[in-house]
């Protein structure tokens, strides 16, 4: 993956990201994630899947909510070690890990 900064941004852009990253007293980052969030309707999406899996009693990671709610977005196939995406019946996973315990 590449790195987007700031300063690759066009001005008007990277102006406006900073005036109101200064005026919710927030990152850069948080700001990006934010608009990015927005744009693809992951912060729709991925409230929920995190909801169903702390409502299950096992959450899972911040960042893997992300990964999750991306790929159920778009309809990806998740290869992955980690056998909690199994437990997510939004996602289509290929697991690739040992046998994880019934549950």
């Amino acid at each position: 993956m590449n790195a987007i900064t700031v300063r690759n941004l066009p001005p008007e852009l990277a102006r406006v990201i900073r005036q109101k990253a200064k005026r919710e007293k927030i990152s850069l980052n948080r700001v990006v994630i934010d608009l990015l969030e927005d744009a693809m309707g992951l912060g729709r999406r991925a409230k929920p899947v995190e909801m169903s899996r702390i409502l299950q009693g096992t959450p899972i990671p911040a960042n893997d909510v992300w990964i999750a709610a991306t790929a159920a977005q778009h309809g990806l196939r998740l290869l992955t070690l980690d056998a909690h995406f199994l437990r997510i019946p939004q996602v289509i996973v290929d697991f690739f890990g040992p046998v994880p315990p019934a549950q």
